[in-house]
Formats: structure tokens, C-alpha cells, sequence
């Protein structure tokens, strides 16, 4: 609910004393989108590092984009610290070698919306967000 949201902004500059929808519970629509095995191999198969190079990482570990801004190779595992988390628990997976070849080589990203415009343009597929990723058929 984008007006709790604003109050909540408001309050926190002190524009207003109260939020009227304090106490009104706010869920965000499901997404259904599954990235289908050709859409999957249309967008591996497209290359633009440093961009690419995350998104695969992203791919092969069924991580959050965020998870990568900090992120530690530990052995035969990635560990993530707490706070880039979403439950904010310290977190670690296999890291399987094909995975571990792009975390080893990944550089500082930063421009995501700049990068997903780019691959839309060359790979055809409907409409789909980076998050998808997480979302797939059978790869």
C-alpha cells in the first residue's frame, strides 16, 4: 500500500504526528513468472561482463543480487555476512566449480537497470525482472 508507505515517510520528517494506515497490513502481489529452459539459455548465452557475469552467479546459486555486494569464498563454500541477508543470518552454500569460477572473477556492479535494458534488447523473451532468476524450469 503505496499510502502507508508515504506516512511512514512523512512521520520519519516529521511532517505529520500519525499514519493513518499504521496498523493496516500491506502484502505484495506473488510473482508467477518461471523462466522457461530457452529463455534461461537465451540469456546465458548472452555476454556483457561484469553484468553477465553476476546474473550467471545469480543463476547458479539461486541467490538475491544484493547477497553479492559482500560475499566471502570460504573454502569449498560462498559465506555471506548477516547484513546483506534478508533474515539477517549469517549464510553459506556450495560452491559448486562452475559457480566459483565467476565469483572468483567478479568485479564491483553497480549498474543493474542499465544492464538488464541492454540484454532486453538483444534477448528476446516476454518481460521478465532480474529476481526471475531465482525462478526457473529445469536448467
Amino acid at each position: 500500500m503505496a499510502a502507508k508507505v508515504f506516512f511512514n515517510w512523512a512521520k520519519r520528517n516529521k511532517l505529520t504526528a500519525s499514519n493513518p494506515f499504521e496498523y493496516e497490513r500491506v502484502s505484495y502481489g506473488q510473482r508467477t513468472r518461471v523462466l522457461a529452459q530457452k529463455e534461461v539459455k537465451a540469456i546465458w548465452e548472452y555476454e556483457a561482463p561484469p553484468f553477465t557475469d553476476h546474473l550467471k552467479l545469480l543463476f547458479l546459486t539461486g541467490q538475491r543480487r544484493k547477497q553479492f555486494s559482500h560475499f566471502e569464498i570460504r573454502g569449498d563454500s560462498i559465506w555471506f555476512p548477516a547484513g546483506v541477508m534478508k533474515g539477517s543470518k549469517e549464510h553459506s552454500i556450495p560452491l559448486l566449480p562452475m559457480a566459483r569460477s565467476y565469483a572468483e572473477k567478479l568485479q564491483p556492479f553497480n549498474s543493474w537497470s542499465k544492464g538488464k535494458a541492454k540484454l532486453d534488447k538483444m534477448v528476446k523473451i516476454p518481460p521478465w525482472v532480474i529476481h526471475d532468476a531465482r525462478c526457473t524450469t529445469h536448467i
